[in-house]
């Protein structure tokens, strides 16, 4: 019996089959497309198929929620609307350069113009390239 219940039950069943078939455990995915189905059913219960709307009310930022969990919920639907286009339906993907917002990004800061020029030319000289 499936756990799944509302419009979007056969699509998420099926993509469950397809990860357990490739040799996914169906645990890992199961929890949160059931998440996501609940989700739907609330908001959005007469949907069936992942549209745009969908996806960016799932994708928006809880209380209290770190990034770690907004990056899941955000792979889970985006996995699933490619799963659904690749199967030749029609769903939202949500774009992949969102799944890295929020990723601390190192920056360098030169505190003059010239330690600046020194630093680029180090890094692209051919000395820099060799590791031994």
């Amino acid at each position: 019996m499936s756990k799944f219940s509302s419009s979007l039950a056969p699509l998420m069943g099926a993509r469950l089959d397809y990860k357990e078939a490739l040799g996914y455990s169906r645990k890992s995915y199961e929890g949160s497309l059931l998440n996501l189905e609940r989700f739907c059913a609330g908001h959005f219960p007469e949907e069936a198929c992942v549209t745009k709307e969908i996806t960016l009310k799932w994708v928006e930022k809880r209380p209290n929620e770190n990034v770690g969990g907004l990056r899941g919920r955000a792979r889970a639907i985006r996995h699933f609307g490619k799963h659904l286009t690749a199967m030749g339906m029609t769903a939202y993907v949500l774009p992949d350069t969102l799944l890295a917002a929020g990723v601390p990004m190192p920056h360098i800061f030169f505190l003059t113009a010239s330690f600046g020029h020194s630093f680029y030319g180090v890094l692209h000289s051919s000395a820099a390239r060799k590791p031994y």
